[in-house]
């Protein structure tokens, strides 16, 4: 009896660890889709930026050929 004690004991442990380990997977789970997220708009925001430039650019390099 003492030893299906003891063994129930160390399950329950073993459950709670296994418990926590899953939160912990699951709270950086929601950290990388906030982190994908944010990646992605700043992605979209450095792609429109550089857009802008050569645009810009194209323009600038326009401007000196009518000069020429």
């Amino acid at each position: 009896m003492k030893m299906l004690l003891e063994k129930k004991r160390r399950l329950e442990k073993k459950i709670e660890e296994i418990k926590r380990y899953y939160e912990e997977l699951i709270e950086f789970s929601e950290r990388a889709k906030r982190d994908r997220e944010l990646l992605k708009q700043m992605r979209k925001a450095i792609s429109e930026e550089n857009r802008k430039f050569r645009k810009e650019l194209q323009a600038r390099r326009n401007e000196d050929n009518c000069e020429t």
